[in-house]
């Protein structure tokens, strides 16, 4: 069992929302209406991610600048950006950078900032949905029963993932992603807006997937996919 920290009731432990309050239910990582939380990045990227933490009644303090210190002390998009370096006793924060999640989470951990998963209340997530720290789950993504959604991935806006699917650790599902049932997509995968994988293909830790591909068969680790059917990327000579 675990208890809702918005309304104080006890539920059934595992992800989903109380039957009380409808607040979502993290275990560890769980959202608390009105929690402060900070957003990594300053890009048009953080400020959507910003607009998601706020839909799911999180009060975003500011934006963590991690590449220009020039925007360091300035407001963009609304927030204030601040350094790498939280408050003392450290903060909570949400990725909101593209690129290698895993390598930024890495200098937020040790600039002493803590992980928050991020839950965007339009999404559907199955009642007993796993969804690691500082994982993130955008607007209309679903999710389906026996899914687990590892730290520090990404579930973007409208993407679909299937029944007991492994999404591994700092991976990315772009818009528009299908994830078929009893599928694993590999730590640090990148899988491109549109993509589908059929039900029962692993994609290996590193993998690649082209926008708009059509995965057939099991994905080798660190390999580029691309087309309908997906196959290796093609090299165009200049």
């Amino acid at each position: 069992m675990e208890t809702c920290t918005a309304c104080g009731v006890e539920m059934v432990a595992g992800f989903g929302f109380c039957g009380a309050c409808g607040a979502p239910l993290l275990g560890n990582s769980q959202l608390s209406s009105g929690e402060v939380a900070f957003v990594a990045g300053s890009g048009s990227f953080a400020a959507e991610v910003a607009d998601w933490a706020g839909a799911a009644a999180l009060k975003v303090a500011g934006l963590v600048e991690m590449r220009d210190a020039s925007r360091i002390g300035s407001t963009r998009y609304g927030f204030p950006v601040v350094g790498l370096k939280p408050d003392a006793g450290g903060g909570q924060v949400v990725l909101g950078l593209g690129g290698d999640r895993r390598a930024s989470w890495d200098r937020l951990a040790a600039g002493g900032w803590n992980a928050l998963a991020l839950v965007h209340p339009s999404s559907s997530l199955a009642s007993d949905v796993n969804v690691g720290a500082g994982a993130t789950i955008g607007p209309r993504a679903v999710v389906g029963y026996g899914t687990e959604i590892a730290a520090q991935a990404i579930i973007s806006r409208g993407a679909l993932v299937g029944h007991h699917v492994r999404v591994g650790a700092y991976s990315t599902l772009n818009p528009g992603v299908n994830i078929g049932g009893n599928t694993t997509i590999g730590d640090d995968a990148f899988v491109g807006m549109g993509a589908t994988v059929l039900n029962g293909v692993t994609v290996g830790d590193r993998a690649v997937i082209g926008a708009g591909a059509l995965v057939l068969r099991d994905v080798e680790p660190g390999m580029r996919v691309q087309g309908v059917p997906a196959g290796p990327f093609e090299e165009r000579s200049p």
